[in-house]
């Protein structure tokens, strides 16, 4: 009884293993995407950044 449950329970696993999806290129993808828009963010910051400042520096500028 006990090695028949043990068989069971194993061709089981087996079973279950074969019929997992494969979702690394899936995750990949995601990743890289997601490192873009990061990126993106952080330049559209930096950019609204110096523009901020420039036109500051302009406006303290004219003044005078």
């Amino acid at each position: 009884m006990k090695k028949q449950l043990l068989a069971l329970a194993t061709s089981a696993f087996v079973s279950v293993n074969a019929f997992a999806v494969d979702y690394t290129a899936e995750i990949g993808t995601a990743v890289s995407e997601s490192q873009t828009n990061v990126t993106a963010v952080v330049l559209g910051v930096i950019s609204v950044a110096a523009v901020g400042f420039g036109a500051g520096l302009l406006v303290k500028w004219l003044g005078r």
